[in-house]
């Protein structure tokens, strides 16, 4: 899923980094989510 939403982030043209930051933080959060 966090692929996933990278690769829509960089679809809409996003910056490299803007979109690497923000799958990892999706992930986390995914994971976080996971734990609890």
């Amino acid at each position: 899923l966090g692929v996933g939403f990278a690769v829509f982030l960089a679809w809409r043209k996003m910056p490299l980094i803007v979109v690497i930051v923000a799958a990892a933080v999706v992930t986390a959060l995914l994971r976080l989510a996971g734990i609890h």
